[in-house]
């Protein structure tokens, strides 16, 4: 959609700082205005009279309170799914939340289809963010749908989380692979703000491909997780959780290679191997940990109970204390 709001002033015509200041986005407040496209190739068809009234409301500094009425009946006069994204944009601009919600709420009775993907991508964006911190999000549910087309990435991240917390992985799963991109962009934008990491993300897509049995996109979006990330521990639980291949013997292909050693001290010095090459990849990037967890649960099985192959075994595990 073509911007609609473009060269005029915020001082001449908006007041953005009750949202923006209470998000502290960090950046210039955009200038956003207030003219009404109706050009016929979008088919409006606005009561010019009623438009020039509201537009002499804004620039006097009016509450959208104070003009709203005029603007739900300049709906009812043009009821198109523009003019319904044109009272959200005005809620926005001159209103409080509440009173944006109560706009929203009243538009989902009219049959407009798909009217708030018509509003200002930067107010969505912005409006979004502040109902989602406010937890009064819900009413953008019935809006924002996976099969909506032209999400932003902060929408295609809430669509994400909130179909996560459903019962349907399926749909759930497949949305985030189809909008991965998006969606971590958008955490990295905006998970400090929303209290939300990329790991926590990260993990609960996990989740999902566990459910689904995807093992391999499972161990793919674990090894995104960073150390540094809150949710590297629950990411490394759902590592080790994958699947581990045995022979008929039940040894991993770790143990496989232990057992095939006749002597002891080559045993160790193949543990030393496996563990460096963990350490050098990091713990949670390297595809054959589970196995390695596996092998390290009933390692004293492979060491013969002697003084000095304990000894060898507990300088090796006092080496790699420090591997989670």
């Amino acid at each position: 959609m073509k911007k609609q709001f473009e060269g005029i002033s915020l001082e001449q015509k908006v007041r953005l700082s009750r949202w923006l200041d209470q998000l502290d986005l960090g950046h210039k407040k955009a200038e956003l205005g207030l003219t009404f496209r109706s050009d016929k190739k979008r088919g409006a068809k606005a009561d010019g009279g009623l438009l020039s009234q509201i537009e002499r409301e804004i620039q006097l500094g009016s509450s959208f309170h104070e003009f709203s009425s005029l603007a739900f009946l300049l709906l009812e006069s043009d009821p198109i799914s523009e003019v319904a994204a044109r009272l959200v944009e005005w809620a926005f601009l001159h209103g409080t939340s509440l009173e944006v919600i109560s706009t929203l709420k009243k538009l989902q009775k009219k049959d407009l289809e798909d009217f708030y993907l018509l509003v200002q991508p930067e107010v969505r964006r912005i409006l979004l963010l502040r109902l989602w911190l406010e937890r009064s999000d819900g009413v953008l549910k019935s809006h924002l749908l996976p099969d909506s087309v032209g999400l932003l990435d902060i929408e295609q991240l809430y669509v994400f989380c909130y179909l996560a917390a459903d019962e349907d992985p399926v749909m759930a799963f497949m949305f985030y692979r189809d909008h991965e991109l998006g969606i971590r962009q958008a955490i990295r934008a905006h998970g400090e703000r929303l209290s939300l990491s990329e790991g926590e993300v990260l993990v609960s897509a996990t989740k999902l491909a566990l459910q689904l049995d995807y093992e391999g996109e499972a161990e793919r979006l674990l090894s995104s997780v960073g150390k540094e990330d809150p949710a590297f521990g629950k990411a490394m639980e759902l590592f080790l959780q994958l699947r581990v291949e045995r022979n008929e013997a039940g040894l991993c292909m770790f143990g496989q290679k232990l057992e095939a050693e006749p002597h002891w001290q080559q045993r160790i010095k193949l543990l030393y191997q496996f563990l460096g090459e963990v350490r050098r990849v990091g713990t949670l990037k390297h595809k054959n940990r589970p196995a390695l967890n596996d092998l390290l649960r009933d390692l004293l099985k492979f060491i013969p109970e002697l003084p000095e192959a304990y000894a060898a075994l507990s300088q090796l595990l006092l080496y790699h204390h420090d591997l989670k």
